[in-house]
């Protein structure tokens, strides 16, 4: 799957968090990312072979700072938010 093939309304959620990332990225070294298309290609659309397994529920991630693979499977799957 990949960020185009998303309903517009996840789209302008993950459209909110990218934002979000770059901006508290400029402050606080959160990601390598170089800008928006490398985070969506390597970072988002990367993740989505995960959705399948997002159905319900809450799930934790314990890991790299940027919330990567945990806010897009939140703001895209049908888990909990």
């Amino acid at each position: 799957m990949r960020y185009e093939d998303l309903a517009a309304e996840k789209r302008d959620k993950l459209e909110k968090y990218i934002e979000k990332l770059f901006i508290c990225n400029s402050r606080t070294n959160l990601t390598s990312f170089s800008g928006r298309e490398e985070l969506l290609e390597k970072g988002i659309e990367s993740t989505f072979c995960g959705l399948p397994f997002v159905k319900g529920g809450t799930f934790v991630d314990i890991g790299s700072g940027s919330g990567i693979p945990a806010i897009p499977l939140a703001l895209c799957g049908n888990a909990d938010q």
